[in-house]
């Protein structure tokens, strides 16, 4: 019998709870070793979900070097991300990381390069681009050149500003929409019409009832200009208010 994989994992909240769901946690070659949250109860909470497995911390560098996991799962808030990612590849140790990967280019540079550097196994999870239906696109577009791409994520705002709703309202913790749900969109458009050449952006604010801490936007339109000569429009919204019976107006309140 083949030796399993320990598995570490930094951040334990509910993007953990879904990975574990969705079958890791079913995994036979795969074995637990630890669950780090600021949040003591939440690791534990993990820890719990897969009968007891592993230790929880607090401490990123203290379960890496106890724990001393195979492999490692980042699954930090967009603002988190550097640090952890540092203390991990210092170590050798590949990753696996939610999207999206920084919250500032500088950060997302400086941790690709170091991944490059130490030629380590990551995988970021953009799963969409794995799925069938956009391998048999890829295909076809490979004989047919791509022209023109429309899409994006609409959504609505939280009813409470609780839990990851907290943070993710707040343009310098989360990035705003585009960055934080329209990256699965951004990724599956790259993955299928290449490189950006240029880009355009347009960014809607106009939510009256909202706190002063609200501060991404309502929603915005991007323009892309692709290297091989395609162009694409990608729009995001969080005005849909479907959870209150409500459709929402399409200009202004």
């Amino acid at each position: 019998m083949p030796e399993k994989v320990k598995l570490g994992f930094i951040g334990s909240g509910g993007i953990v709870k879904a990975h574990l769901e969705h079958g890791l946690k079913n995994f036979p070659d795969v074995e637990f070793v630890g669950w780090c949250d600021l949040n003591p109860d939440i690791a534990e909470a993990r820890r719990s979900e897969v009968g007891g497995q592993g230790k929880a911390f607090t401490d990123v560098e203290k379960m890496l070097d106890e724990a001393r996991p195979d492999a490692v799962y980042i699954m930090l808030p967009p603002f988190a991300h550097g640090p952890a990612e540092d203390l991990v590849i210092d170590r050798g140790l590949p990753f696996f990381i939610e999207k999206p990967v920084a919250i500032d280019l500088e950060t997302a540079r400086r941790v690709h390069a170091k991944v490059k550097a130490k030629g380590l196994i990551t995988s970021v999870g953009y799963m969409t681009r794995y799925r069938t239906s956009v391998q048999r696109v890829r295909g076809l577009l490979q004989s047919q050149k791509p022209v023109l791409a429309h899409g994006g994520w609409i959504g609505g705002g939280p009813d409470k500003y609780e839990g990851i709703w907290a943070w993710w309202v707040q343009k310098d913790r989360s990035g705003g929409q585009f960055l934080e749900q329209t990256t699965h969109t951004t990724d599956l458009i790259r993955y299928l019409f290449g490189e950006v050449k240029s880009v355009y952006a347009v960014p809607v604010h106009g939510r009256k009832e909202r706190p002063d801490f609200f501060t991404i936007e309502d929603a915005s339109m991007v323009q892309i200009s692709f290297q091989n000569g395609a162009a694409a429009n990608l729009y995001s919204s969080v005005r849909l208010s479907f959870r209150r019976g409500n459709f929402p107006d399409s200009v202004g309140n």
